[in-house]
């Protein structure tokens, strides 16, 4: 039954059809939950430690929230493997996080956001390293990703990968142009802003 579940569910998912992984509730974010989640990505990137020299501000992009809203009404707990070609970046990021009780919005936004902020403890900056996880925190303040899209959906039997649970809610976030490049650090460290882009200024450690 488990392994006929989830076969329906990702055939489900590959052909948009309603059914055992259908979306329980598709969330629309307003502009202020919109902000919110804009607003927690920028304060991580102001707050590098150690400090960043070149982090530029998110703005949000409609068109990588459309991607990431239309992927989340998939309901599935695994990375996008087409999310190579994008709209405007030739890759795009992405952090997938997974939840229930279902939460409001904003409240979702920030345990979500707060957790893959959280995994700068697993990362060393020295030795651009980290033990368990941190590619979620390293993707947030790689310092060349400067556009950001969010999707949020509540699913019936979300299919994650090993499993299909009875509920969950789906934060998927997209960002451009992708980070977590092989061998190379989120950012260059140095004075905050110290090596802002030609025409930028410097506002809340971020250019």
């Amino acid at each position: 039954l488990y392994l006929l579940m989830l076969y329906h569910c990702r055939i489900v998912a590959l052909t948009h059809q309603f059914g055992a992984c259908a979306v329980r509730e598709a969330t629309v974010m307003n502009e202020d939950e919109k902000l919110y989640a804009l607003f927690m990505h920028n304060e991580a990137r102001g707050r590098a430690n150690p400090s960043a020299s070149n982090m530029v501000r998110m703005i949000w992009d409609k068109a990588l929230e459309q991607d990431a809203i239309e992927y989340s009404r998939k309901c599935i707990y695994e990375h996008d493997p087409d999310r190579s070609v994008g709209r405007k970046f030739n890759h795009v990021g992405e952090n997938l996080y997974i939840g229930f009780p279902a939460l409001g919005p904003k409240e979702f936004l920030k345990v979500s956001i707060d957790f893959w902020n959280n995994e700068r403890f697993n990362y060393t900056f020295d030795t651009n390293e980290c033990t368990l996880l941190c590619g979620h925190y390293t993707q947030m303040l790689w310092d060349d990703t400067f556009a950001l899209g969010c999707g949020i959906s509540l699913c019936n039997n979300i299919d994650a990968g090993d499993r299909v649970l009875d509920i969950g809610q789906l934060l998927v976030c997209r960002y451009g142009p992708a980070g977590n490049i092989n061998n190379r650090r989120p950012y260059v460290r140095g004075t905050y802003c110290a090596v802002c882009p030609r025409d930028y200024w410097c506002e809340g450690n971020l250019c």
